[in-house]
């Protein structure tokens, strides 16, 4: 089948036509390419497929700096000129959003390489890498573009030892937005011996300070940093290893300052999957005060510590599960500030938070479609703004800020 690629679409494909009007998606491809392709699943009214032959180039083609490119995972289009795909996200999050498009503001970027501050990497057979696209096939990297200079460093290093490669199983990289400091986290099956020349071999390699922890059998070695210090708005945020933070070191503070700005200065703010810190420390400079919602225990931890070494005395820091904390939940507050995961809300988490009745909500949303479906669940609230900042570059994938304000 020959089809012309007509537009990108979430999840990395690109969508394109066959000549009987089936719609056809095929990954690896770019707008304006003419493609004979192998249809690999059909469904009633579309098609997955694979490229045989490109027959025509796009214009938008670039030379992917990637060897891995069309066998990792990790970037889509990374072929792709990057105006392109920022003008793909920006109709992605549209078409999502449907009647509530005209809310859309100009997409926010930063640079499109060197970003990523936080991978997790699998090891097979002594190898180092990602998981293929839609597989679970290990493709094995010694560098990555779209990783931070100290990690490709690190990941190299770390093939030195083919000892702990063959125990390891998984390797997980953070590195603070300054790149003052990396950590490494190796889930192993057994002990590894020599934790100590890996660890001194990436400090003489990255000249930066670094903590590396192997854990095995339900025991842990660790040697140097165990926290990432961050300056955020002017303010101090922790990680630890295996904590979630917003993956670019270019952006991040850009998606800070867009949730702060949002924010009525000395509004009172009821925050869920507070994680770290990320927004709130920097929030409680601008609120009255602020309740941090957050499942997990140990993040609760460094987010009170955080709090307590910055004299910061209007955050009460919960450590509980959002969907019935906020079913409970019967204080005023006057914004709902939320960050879920990429699945988005529950329904009882979007009554929940309607029912509280805050002036505002803003939703920080890392999937166009969950976000475009919580939104219209808001059914006393109106949409102002969405702001979309890229933070996945040569990815499908888009954060997104929504500001909601009351109706009634």
């Amino acid at each position: 089948m020959i089809v012309r690629i007509e537009k990108l679409v979430y999840n990395g494909y690109g969508l394109g036509r066959g000549e009987d009007g089936l719609v056809v998606f095929v990954p690896y491809t770019a707008p304006g390419d003419l493609v004979r392709v192998r249809i690999t699943e059909r469904k009633r009214d579309f098609a997955f497929a694979v490229v045989e032959e490109l027959l025509q180039e796009s214009p938008h083609r670039v030379s992917p700096q990637c060897p891995h490119f069309g066998q990792c995972g990790s970037c889509q289009w990374l072929h792709v000129e990057y105006k392109v795909q920022l003008q793909a996200k920006e109709e992605i999050l549209k078409r999502e959003l449907k009647s509530l498009a005209h809310a859309v503001e100009p997409i926010e970027y930063g640079p499109s390489l060197g970003y990523r501050r936080r991978a997790l990497l699998f090891v097979e057979n002594k190898l180092i890498g990602f998981r293929g696209f839609r597989t679970n096939r290990l493709v094995p990297v010694g560098n990555c573009p779209l990783l931070t200079d100290d990690m490709n460093r690190a990941l190299l290093v770390l093939y030195r030892f083919q000892t702990m490669l063959k125990r390891a199983r998984e390797v997980w990289m953070g590195e603070d937005k300054d790149a003052s400091c990396l950590l490494i986290d190796v889930s192993a099956t057994a002990k590894v011996k020599d934790i100590h020349e890996i660890f001194h071999q990436l400090k003489e390699t990255l000249e930066t300070d670094v903590g590396l922890r192997i854990r095995y059998a339900g025991k842990r070695s660790r040697l140097g940093k165990d926290i990432l210090k961050e300056k955020l708005c002017g303010v101090e945020v922790c990680y630890t290893f295996g904590s979630f933070f917003q993956t670019n070191r270019f952006m991040v503070e850009s998606l800070v300052r867009k949730v702060l700005e949002l924010v009525p200065e000395g509004g009172r703010v009821l925050e869920l999957f507070a994680g770290c810190g990320t927004f709130t420390l920097p929030l409680s400079k601008r609120a009255k005060s602020v309740i941090a919602v957050e499942a997990n225990k140990g993040a609760c931890d460094l987010l009170r510590e955080s709090a307590e070494r910055q004299g910061i005395k209007n955050l009460n820091v919960v450590n509980a599960d959002a969907d019935r904390f906020t079913a409970e939940f019967s204080d005023a507050v006057d914004v709902i500030l939320l960050d879920p995961p990429r699945t988005g809300c529950t329904p009882e988490l979007v009554k929940a938070i309607s029912k509280v009745n805050p002036e505002y909500v803003i939703y920080v949303s890392c999937n166009p479609t969950t976000l475009a479906r919580d939104l219209r669940r808001f059914s006393n609230y109106s949409l102002v703004s969405v702001k979309p900042l890229d933070m996945f570059p040569n990815t499908f994938h888009l954060e997104s800020v929504a500001f909601l304000k009351r109706t009634g």
